[in-house]
C-alpha cells in the first residue's frame, strides 16, 4: 500500500471536496427535516405560480408568474448553499436549485397550441445537464443530490429521445379525440358510395395509423445498458475510494436495472423474468457486500425473493391450493437459506460482526476473523498481514481500532480539506 504521502496530488476539483466526494453524509434529523419541509414549500410555490397559466384575457396564458417563481427558487437555493456550505440550509439550498429548473423550462417552453403544451425533450434533456453542471460548478459543487438528479434525467431523456416514452400518452389521445371530431368519418359519407363498386374505400384513414406505440425492447435496452454503465462507475469509485461520489451512481444503477428487466417482462414470460429477478438479486447482494454497502446488499435481497417467489408462482400455476403455494415457498426459502451456508462455510465469508466489507476466501471457513479480542470480530492488536487492496505484511490495518463504516475504503482516507469558513472543516451533514 502506497503510504499517504507518497500518493499524487488530487487534482483541484477533487481537492476541492474531498469531504463529499470520499465518504456519504452522515444521517442528521435537522437535514431530513430541512429537506422534506424544502419540497413541501416549492410545490406550493409552484401551485400557485401555474394558477395564471389559465386564460388572461386575450387569449394567452400569463406565463410570468411561473418564470418568476422559479428563478426565485434557484437562485435563492443557489445563495444558501453558498453562504452556509453545510447543514440544513445547505440542503434545503440544494432542493430548492435543483427542483427549481424543470419549473422554468416548462413555462419556457409552454404554448397552449401545442400537445403535450411543453418541449418534452428540452425539459427533461436541459435540466439534466444543469443538474450535472451544478455538481461540478461552485457554488454548489460535490452535493451528491444534484448528480442523482442528473443521472435519472439523463435516463428519463434518452428513453424520450428514441421512444418518445412521455410524449406518447399525447399522442394516443391526440389519436382517440381526432376519432371523435367531426373531422373523421368512420364509415364511407352517402355521397361516397359507388353502386358499380361494392368495395370502395373509405375516405377517412385510421386516426390511430400514425401513432408508433414505444417498444418496450428499446427501452429495456436504454435502461439497462445505463444501469451497468452507472453501477460499473460505482463500483470504480468504491473502489479508489470515493464512496461520496459512487453513492449517486450506486442508486441509479439499481433503480435502473430492475426497471429495465420489468420492460422485457412479456419478452421473458414469467418463469424468465422470475429467474432474472433473482440473478440480478445476488448480483446486487455480492456486489454490495463486496464494497460494504448494507442498502444495495438488502436490496439484492428483497430482489431475490421477488424473483424466487415469481418462479414459484409459474411452477405452482393458476389453480394451486394454499397448501402447495406454501410448501413452493418453503422449498423456494431453504434453498436460499442453504445458499447462505454455503457462502459462508465453503467461501469463508466473514460473519456480520467482522469489520470491513466481503471478502472471499475458498476454503477458509465459516465466519473467519471471529476472534478479536475486542469483541468485533477483528484482531487488531498487532501488525496487519493480510487484508483488501493487496496491504503488505506488516503494515498498519486499514481500519482503525474501534468502530467504522464497512463502507470504508482499504486504505487511509484523505485528510480533509482546510477549512474556508468557520464550521467547513466538519463532516457532511447535507447532500
Amino acid at each position: 500500500m502506497t503510504p499517504q504521502s507518497q500518493r499524487p496530488p488530487r487534482a483541484p476539483w477533487f481537492a476541492s471536496v474531498t469531504g463529499r466526494v470520499d465518504r456519504r453524509p452522515e444521517p442528521r434529523l435537522a437535514v431530513a427535516l430541512a429537506a422534506a419541509g424544502c419540497l413541501l414549500a416549492v410545490i406550493g410555490v409552484l401551485v400557485i405560480a401555474t394558477d395564471p397559466l389559465v386564460d388572461s384575457g386575450d387569449g394567452d396564458p400569463n406565463r410570468i408568474p411561473g418564470l418568476l417563481a422559479s428563478l426565485l427558487l434557484i437562485a435563492v437555493g443557489l445563495a444558501l448553499v453558498a453562504i452556509t456550505r453545510d447543514g440544513p440550509l445547505t440542503t434545503a439550498g440544494v432542493v430548492a436549485s435543483a427542483l427549481g429548473i424543470p419549473p422554468l423550462l416548462l413555462f419556457a417552453t409552454f404554448d397552449v397550441n401545442d400537445f403535450p403544451p411543453f418541449n418534452v425533450d428540452v425539459v427533461l434533456g436541459v435540466s439534466a445537464l444543469a443538474w450535472l453542471a451544478l455538481y461540478l460548478l461552485p457554488p454548489g459543487k460535490g452535493h451528491a443530490f444534484y448528480l442523482g438528479a442528473g443521472l435519472f434525467g439523463l435516463w428519463l431523456y434518452a428513453l424520450e429521445a428514441v421512444e418518445g416514452l412521455f410524449s406518447a400518452p399525447f399522442d394516443l389521445f391526440s389519436a382517440f379525440a381526432f376519432g371523435f371530431s367531426p373531422q373523421f368519418q368512420p364509415v364511407p359519407a352517402p355521397d361516397d358510395f359507388d353502386s358499380s363498386d361494392p368495395f370502395t374505400q373509405f375516405p377517412s384513414e385510421d386516426p390511430f395509423r400514425g401513432f408508433d406505440a414505444p417498444d418496450p425492447t428499446t427501452l429495456a435496452a436504454i435502461t439497462l445498458f445505463l444501469a451497468v454503465a452507472f453501477l460499473a462507475a460505482a463500483f470504480l469509485l468504491d473502489r479508489r475510494g470515493r464512496v461520496g461520489m459512487a453513492t449517486p451512481f450506486t442508486l441509479a444503477g439499481i433503480v435502473l436495472a430492475p426497471v429495465g428487466l420489468l420492460f422485457l417482462a412479456d419478452d421473458l414470460g414469467t418463469l424468465g423474468t422470475g429467474l432474472a429477478f433473482t440473478a440480478l438479486g445476488l448480483a446486487f447482494a455480492t456486489g454490495g457486500a463486496w464494497v460494504g454497502r448494507r442498502w444495495t446488499t438488502w436490496f439484492g435481497g428483497v430482489l431475490v425473493v421477488q424473483g424466487l417467489a415469481t418462479v414459484g408462482s409459474e411452477l405452482v400455476g393458476d389453480d394451486a391450493s394454499a397448501t402447495t403455494v406454501g410448501l413452493v415457498l418453503m422449498a423456494l426459502g431453504l434453498v436460499a437459506v442453504a445458499g447462505g451456508w454455503v457462502v459462508t462455510g465453503l467461501l469463508g465469508e466473514p460473519y456480520e460482526t467482522v469489520e470491513g466489507p466481503t471478502r472471499f476466501v475458498l476454503g477458509a471457513g465459516a465466519g473467519r476473523g471471529t476472534s478479536g479480542p475486542d469483541g468485533s470480530g477483528q484482531d487488531r492488536s498487532g501488525p496487519h498481514t493480510s487484508g483488501p487492496g493487496g496491504t503488505a505484511p506488516g503494515s498498519p490495518p486499514p481500519w482503525p481500532p474501534g468502530p467504522s463504516s464497512p463502507s470504508s475504503p482499504p486504505y487511509p482516507p484523505y485528510p480533509p480539506s482546510p477549512p474556508t469558513t468557520p464550521g467547513a472543516g466538519s463532516a457532511p451533514t447535507a447532500f
